[in-house]
């Protein structure tokens, strides 16, 4: 059982790293974000002709 719970710990810590190392690689700006959302959200758009 203490193995299981090591294995268990190990492996969180591990993607704890990963996730913080992959951090180091975002470089987009709020401007970015913004722009991708606008386009996002234009695609979540009904069309309502589409649905007629």
């Amino acid at each position: 059982m203490l193995r299981k719970l090591l294995q268990l710990l190990n492996r969180a810590i591990r993607r704890r790293a990963r996730r913080t190392a992959l951090g180091h690689y975002v470089t987009w700006t709020d401007r970015d974000r913004d722009e991708f959302e606008a386009i996002l959200a234009e695609q979540r758009r009904v069309d309502a002709t589409l649905w007629r």
